[in-house]
């Protein structure tokens, strides 16, 4: 029973350990969403689950790992949840994370191995913050001077209303109009934006 016990909690200990890695490259697009397990919120039961999209950008495989809220009733964007003209961790829980096995670029700024994605939501314009820091948790207050510094670039991009109503945040990736591009488009309520990606040039 005591040999039982040590293989299951070795077993438990690996998987937590490949599951709360912070992985880049070729292997985070392939490994599950990264857990925080060094964050007392994630091993309590997710009101917002995690999602993924994984997609190809010319010769680059990409995943984007976000926590899905919903609205439930509630005014998310612009309202107390999620405020404009302040900083948004673009999802829940962890950080939103773009994983990628080769470079590419995101809103025109280069990224290599993994990045993470934060908004700020406007009415009318969003602003796109890229960010080279993916181990801290999602926390808007978890965005400190140290995360701060390691900001790869930020890019103002229009938001479009939409006559359909959704009430869970969604990232999804969609074809774009160069040859190997795509687009990540973010929805949520009656907002969409969208971000484009591209291969990096060499």
């Amino acid at each position: 029973m005591k040999r039982w016990w040590i293989a299951a909690l070795i077993a438990g200990g690996s998987i937590a350990a490949v599951v709360g890695a912070d992985w880049g490259g070729s292997l985070g697009t392939s490994l599950p969403c990264r857990r925080n397990w060094g964050w007392l919120p994630s091993y309590s039961i997710r009101r917002s689950p995690t999602e993924s999209a994984v997609f190809r950008v010319g010769p680059a495989r990409v995943k984007v790992c976000y926590g899905s809220p919903r609205a439930r009733g509630r005014k998310m964007l612009g309202g107390a949840a999620v405020p404009f003209g302040r900083l948004w961790r673009t999802g829940a829980n962890e950080p939103t994370t773009i994983r990628t096995s080769a470079p590419i670029l995101v809103a025109g700024h280069r990224i290599v191995g993994k990045a993470s994605l934060y908004t700020v939501p406007g009415p009318e314009t969003w602003e796109v913050v890229l960010n080279r820091s993916t181990a801290q948790w999602g926390i808007e207050s978890a965005y400190d001077d140290g995360v701060r510094a390691q900001e790869i670039g930020r890019t103002v991009l229009p938001a479009e209303t939409r006559p359909r109503y959704q009430d869970e945040f969604s990232i999804e990736a969609i074809g774009g109009p160069g040859e190997g591009s795509a687009r990540l488009v973010l929805r949520w309520e009656n907002t969409e934006v969208q971000i484009p990606v591209e291969p990096a040039p060499d």
